[in-house]
């Protein structure tokens, strides 16, 4: 896992050695999407702000929702609904694009989700049981920024993170939605990354 961050990150700073320095960036705020959060039935959007000249504060709420259909049958749940929130520190390490290139970053998220989901005896027919998870977390990231035509921004990011879930439970059935490292109530580290898609202004 070691060698894979080093290597993220000595390709990036080659890259940025490669294009050299940028021009200086115009723009002071940003607003971007994370396709990823899809895959688990969430939505991202990430408002960043520059706070100096190579710093920037991100935040990034998150909404989950999800039902169990015909066409997703394999669901362990019935329903699921969830908030989250982020907060990151972003320091770019070019000198003269403060607002583009490689970056390094980290932060703190938490999450609330409620799963609900239909207890599997036959005396408990048609009741519904609940998991409530509260799930803290850290991560370290670090990535590249580039601007593609005039305002749509291209972020590439890797990094490492911890989470831990603390979960409650209503009805007899206790699911911990805890069996992969993105699971909703997954208490341990996690590999990250991705892509934002965004613009600036």
């Amino acid at each position: 896992m070691i060698k894979y961050l080093a290597l993220i990150t000595i390709s990036l700073l080659f890259l940025q050695n490669i294009k050299g320095q940028e021009e200086e960036s115009s723009f002071d705020e940003v607003i971007s999407f994370h396709p990823f959060h899809l895959v688990n039935n969430g939505i991202r959007i990430d408002y960043d702000r520059k706070i100096a000249k190579n710093h920037w504060i991100q935040i990034g709420p998150q909404f989950y929702a999800a039902e169990k259909n015909e066409d997703n049958d394999g669901r362990e749940y019935n329903e699921l609904m969830g908030v989250g929130f982020s907060v990151y520190h972003r320091i770019y390490l070019g000198s003269k694009a403060p607002s583009l290139g490689t970056y390094f970053s980290y932060g703190a998220t938490f999450s609330h989700f409620n799963l609900k989901y239909d207890e599997p005896t036959s005396s408990r027919t048609g009741v519904t049981s609940e998991t409530s998870i509260n799930k803290f977390g850290g991560d370290i990231v670090i990535g590249y920024q580039t601007q593609a035509f005039e305002r749509l921004i291209i972020d590439v990011f890797a990094g490492l993170g911890g989470r831990y879930a603390d979960r409650d439970f209503t009805g007899l059935t206790h699911k911990k939605f805890n069996k992969f490292l993105y699971d909703y109530g997954y208490t341990g580290n996690v590999i990250l990354g991705g892509i934002r898609i965004g613009f600036s202004f």
